[in-house]
């Protein structure tokens, strides 16, 4: 009886001494976090990747490049769960940037704007970002830039709005239908456990220590810089909480949008990048446009 005890009091003592471990390393990586964090802002805002504006419930960050006083307004809307849009979007958007004024919207969850509990619908989207551009002091029309998912966004906005909408530009965007655009899990089917983990596992700095090893590096064409910036996006809010609700609203969000489309005269242009690869010339001009 006495050795069982002791095989207890050890076990206890290992348990207890595995735990104080345990909480000093992730304590330890949590402040390594904030410290980061907190770097990776001041760096940005100093390359001009930071401008925080209220909008309906919550700040989001509002990217602006380009001619203040443009021909035209272009608001970059971009693919779901793109924290760098602003950066891999750059060698398009430059070169429209002498004539026109450019707006990047960070999403909730997405680059430096604040995540949010809060469902991701079409009008949850949509009403902020316009709230976004209107405390930006941006005034209509625009000419909405949409990639990927964020052409049910778009759909959906000059849909409801199209006195403020100039033009649409169609990026490699998810196509709408009354059915669902995605059948395969996250987007059908959500434990909700695994999201709260992942997300834990962010917000405590976990996902930064593996950062490098999981992210898909710029093409060469981008600077040292321009990944530099690209990383510190992702990094900021990782794994969000607003990223899993646009999964999980994915579907209806496309159904929404391709449901409620209002017939009008916005000019729209349609561009299936993916597919146009042909020859190594044909990659090598597409990673370059």
């Amino acid at each position: 009886m006495t050795v069982f005890k002791n095989v207890l009091k050890i076990t206890a003592f290992v348990l207890l001494v595995g735990v104080i471990i345990g909480a000093i390393f992730l304590f330890g990586v949590f402040a390594l976090n904030v410290y980061h964090n907190e770097n990776d802002y001041d760096y940005l805002q100093s390359r001009g990747y930071v401008n925080m504006v209220k909008a309906k419930d919550l700040s989001l960050n509002v990217v602006l490049k380009g001619n203040d006083n443009g021909k035209h307004t272009i608001v970059c809307l971009a693919g779901l769960g793109c924290s760098d849009f602003s950066v891999t979007a750059s060698k398009m958007t430059n070169k429209l940037a002498d004539d026109n004024r450019i707006a990047f919207i960070d999403r909730p969850g997405c680059g430096m704007s604040n995540d949010t509990d809060k469902k991701m619908t079409n009008e949850y989207i949509v009403e902020n970002c316009r709230a976004a551009l209107e405390k930006s002091e941006i005034e209509a029309p625009y000419i909405l830039l949409a990639h990927s998912i964020s052409g049910a966004y778009a759909t959906y906005w000059e849909s409801k709005y199209p006195d403020e909408v100039e033009a649409v530009v169609f990026i490699d965007s998810t196509p709408l239908s009354s059915n669902n655009a995605f059948t395969d899990e996250p987007f059908t089917k959500s434990s909700g456990f695994t999201e709260t983990i992942n997300v834990f596992e962010s917000d405590i700095g976990l996902y930064r220590l593996g950062f490098k090893k999981q992210r898909y590096p710029l093409h060469d064409i981008y600077t040292e810089d321009d990944q530099k910036i690209s990383d510190a996006l992702i990094l900021h809010n990782g794994i969000s909480k607003a990223y899993y609700s646009e999964i999980l609203f994915a579907n209806e969000n496309c159904r929404q949008a391709f449901n409620e489309i209002v017939t009008n005269e916005i000019p729209k242009l349609y561009i299936d990048a993916t597919n146009s690869i042909a020859s190594e010339e044909d990659y090598r001009l597409r990673e370059d446009w």
